[in-house]
């Protein structure tokens, strides 16, 4: 699981940073 990016960015912008 990601760091504190996944706090700070919203669930579609992780998504497609990390892939998951």
């Amino acid at each position: 699981m990601p760091t504190l990016d996944t706090t700070f960015v919203p669930a579609e912008i992780d998504a497609t940073v990390w892939g998951n």
